[in-house]
């Protein structure tokens, strides 16, 4: 005996509710892969910001001592400082820091430098730099903090 399904019009809602299910899981799956993606590639934006920063200032430290201002024991510029004057170019109140040059007291041809800023989810505290072939900041030296304090030497320049 044949049976025909004259009425038969689209998929009943066990079918349907089945695919739904499969599908969640499915998106589950997706998310817990892609959420650490998607936080380590704000980290290395991050820190792509902090080394274009540091950039900045040492192309501005240089340009202030080839224009003769007075470098004496070092500067501090934040990075407000740095868009005034045109060397550093950012979203406006996204980051928050100062970059200290220093020159170093054993050889006054290399500087030292030392880096704060956070963009409210990650930050560089006091992060240091001895080498000037090699000013960069690595993805170890950022934290998950928001909060920092304007160093020492920036309060008085």
């Amino acid at each position: 005996m044949k049976y025909r399904l004259k009425n038969r019009h689209g998929f009943t809602l066990v079918e349907l509710l089945a695919v739904i299910v499969v599908l969640a899981i499915i998106m589950l799956i997706a998310v817990q892969a892609v959420l650490p993606l998607l936080q380590n590639a704000r980290k290395n934006a991050f820190l792509v910001e902090v080394n274009n920063a540091l950039d900045a200032a040492q192309t501005y430290y240089a340009t202030k001592a080839i224009t003769g201002e007075t470098i004496g024991s070092g500067k501090c510029y934040s990075l407000d400082t740095l868009v005034s004057a045109g060397m550093y170019t950012t979203k406006k109140d996204t980051y928050k820091g100062w970059i200290e040059i220093t020159p170093s007291s054993t050889n006054k041809n290399i500087y030292l430098y030392k880096i704060t800023m956070t963009n409210g989810q990650y930050a560089v505290i006091g992060k240091g730099i001895k080498d000037n072939n090699n000013v960069a900041i690595t993805a170890d030296e950022v934290e998950e903090t928001s909060t920092i304090s304007q160093p020492a030497l920036c309060t008085t320049s």
